[in-house]
């Protein structure tokens, strides 16, 4: 009853922060796409409520496929910039995560291939494992990683 998404970094694309988090949501989203009707107005207005206007430019950067859960939304009505900026993506990707995370539905996001992340993507994930309730698994490869 849950969703359960991955994602795989890659040496080629490391200078392409959030690639398999990219990866990951857009499966994600299409899950979500194929429940339909009644479950994904529930997911949409969840969506809405908890995110609100923040989703903006913000999420189309990393979630594409959102509008079309959620219908186009207005661009941000601020525009910031360095960790102002990353604090507000920081908050509207983790309250898009838990707003469909829940106990009956959980989110399950599996990356592969850590060795290969960029920082960006680990800031991510580390905002998603203290701060939101979907379940990140990741792997790496040992011989990969020097000491």
């Amino acid at each position: 009853n849950g969703y359960f998404v991955e994602g795989k970094f890659d040496q080629m694309q490391k200078a392409r922060p959030y690639s398999a988090f990219r990866t990951a949501f857009g499966d994600l989203c299409e899950m979500i796409l194929a429940r339909g009707g009644e479950t994904m107005t529930k997911i949409s207005n969840s969506i809405i409520r908890v995110v609100g206007k923040s989703v903006g430019s913000i999420t189309s950067e990393i979630i594409p496929n959102l509008v079309k859960i959620i219908g186009p939304q207005p661009p941000d009505s601020t525009e910031l910039m360095g960790h102002e900026r990353q604090s507000r993506f920081d908050y509207v990707i983790r309250t898009f995560v838990s707003a469909i995370s829940q106990p009956e539905h959980p989110v399950v996001i599996f990356l592969d291939d850590l060795q290969w992340a960029d920082e960006a993507s680990l800031n991510l994930m580390r905002t998603l494992v203290m701060k939101s309730s979907a379940m990140i698994v990741g792997s790496y490869r040992e011989d990969e990683v020097s000491p």
